[in-house]
C-alpha cells in the first residue's frame, strides 16, 4: 500500500480495540494504524460508538483503549454520537468532543426530525457538529434545500470514502457524488473498522484526487480540518 505523498487527517475511525464493531484485537488495530501510515495518514480521532451494546463508553475508557496501542500516528480521543441520542447525551454532560468537534452517526432511515434543533443547541454550548456519512440516508441526502439550509445553519459534512467506492450500493455511491457535485462535503473520512477499510480509504482518496481534482482533495483531507483539531491539540488530547 503506497503513500499519496499527502499528509492526510482521518477524523472518524474505528481504531481502537475491543470497544464496539472495530478492530477485536490490539494486533489487529495496530495493522490498521501500520496501513494508515503507509497511506500518509499523520492524524486519526479514534471515534468508537459513544454507545454500545446499551452502553455508554466513557473518555477514560477510550483513553486507556489508545494507551494499548503503539502509533507512529497521532491519535485524538472522540466517539461517534447516535443522532436520536444525541441530545439527551448533551443535556447529561455526556458527549465526548475531539477540541470542539461532535461527530453525529446518521441513520441510515428516517426524517431526522429534530436535527435542526440539535444543531442550534450543540452551537449554543460552542460545539460545532459533523453530520458523519449523510449520503447513506438517501432520503436526506437528495434533499437539496434541507442540506442548505442544515449548511447554512453551520453543519459539517463527512462523506465515508467507502461511499464512493460502491461497497454500500450503487444509491450511496450515487448520493455521495452528488453531494460531492452541490458542494456540500466538508471532509472525506475512512469510517474504518478494519485494516480493509483502510485500503479501501486510499482507493477512495485516489479515485477523489482523479475525479474531482487535486485542490478539493487536499481540502477534504486536511484543509478543512486542520481547524477542528486545533483545540484537540491545544488540550493535549493526543496520545
Amino acid at each position: 500500500m503506497n503513500s499519496l505523498n499527502e499528509t492526510i487527517i482521518d477524523i472518524h475511525c474505528h481504531i481502537l480495540p475491543n470497544l464496539d464493531d472495530g478492530p477485536s484485537s490490539v494486533e489487529e488495530a495496530q495493522e490498521m494504524l501500520e496501513r494508515a501510515k503507509e497511506i500518509g495518514i499523520t492524524e486519526i480521532v479514534a471515534t468508537p460508538h459513544l454507545i454500545w451494546q446499551g452502553e455508554i463508553i466513557s473518555k477514560d475508557k477510550i483513553k486507556e483503549a489508545i494507551e494499548l496501542l503503539s502509533p507512529k500516528i497521532s491519535i485524538y480521543i472522540g466517539a461517534e454520537t447516535p443522532l436520536l441520542e444525541a441530545p439527551n447525551l448533551l443535556e447529561n454532560g455526556q458527549l465526548i468532543p475531539t477540541g470542539r468537534l461532535i461527530l453525529l452517526d446518521t441513520p441510515t432511515i428516517g426524517s431526522l426530525a429534530g436535527l435542526e434543533q440539535l444543531i442550534f443547541k450543540l452551537h449554543l454550548k460552542r460545539f460545532i457538529p459533523v453530520l458523519a456519512h449523510p449520503e447513506r440516508n438517501l432520503a436526506l441526502a437528495r434533499d437539496r434545500n434541507r442540506l442548505e439550509h442544515l449548511k447554512n445553519m453551520g453543519l459539517l459534512f463527512q462523506i465515508n470514502g467507502s461511499s464512493l467506492l460502491g461497497v454500500l450500493g450503487k444509491e450511496v455511491k450515487k448520493s455521495a457524488e452528488k453531494l460531492l457535485e452541490w458542494s456540500f462535503v466538508d471532509i472525506i473520512a475512512s469510517d474504518s473498522h478494519s485494516p480493509e477499510g483502510m485500503e479501501n480509504y486510499r482507493d477512495a482518496l485516489l479515485l477523489l484526487r482523479k475525479r474531482w481534482g487535486e485542490q478539493l482533495f487536499r481540502k477534504l483531507t486536511k484543509g478543512n480540518i486542520i481547524k477542528l483539531l486545533k483545540e484537540a491539540r491545544e488540550v493535549e488530547q493526543r496520545i
